[in-house]
């Protein structure tokens, strides 16, 4: 009897340990996506243009030459917009502004796409 008591101790420890790691990891891996730095990422087509962090000490104003003019990303107070867009229907400058991790904003006419996107250390964690 007194061995079968001391198995079952022992497997329960084992399971213990084992959650307790995993959770810990876990823990590790979510701080990590927390300290991630966001950029802005703005493109034409699949050209990289230029690339920001979300966060930045100055204000930045970005034009962009696009397909058919130009468009103005506006980056101030953590948060990211186009301001002015050369296309007819202005839905990208009507869209807002945007701040979390994995947002995008787009002037399709203009191909003229803005991501925010982080260097997380674990990419399996959604917002």
């Amino acid at each position: 009897m007194s061995l079968r008591w001391a198995g079952s101790f022992v497997d329960r420890l084992l399971l213990l340990l084992a959650l307790t790691g995993i959770a810990v990891l876990w823990w590790q891996q979510l701080a990590d996506h927390r300290r991630a730095v966001p950029m802005v990422s703005i493109w034409r087509d699949r050209t990289l243009l230029a690339c920001y962090p979300l966060q930045a000490e100055k204000t930045v104003d970005f034009t962009a030459q696009g397909a058919i003019g130009e468009t103005r990303v506006h980056i101030a107070n953590g948060y990211v917009s186009i301001s002015h867009s050369s296309c007819r229907s202005q839905r990208c400058v009507r869209s807002g502004q945007r701040h979390h991790m994995g947002a995008v904003l787009a002037c399709v006419p203009n191909h003229i796409l803005v991501s925010i996107e982080g260097q997380a250390a674990l990419d399996a964690i959604a917002e």
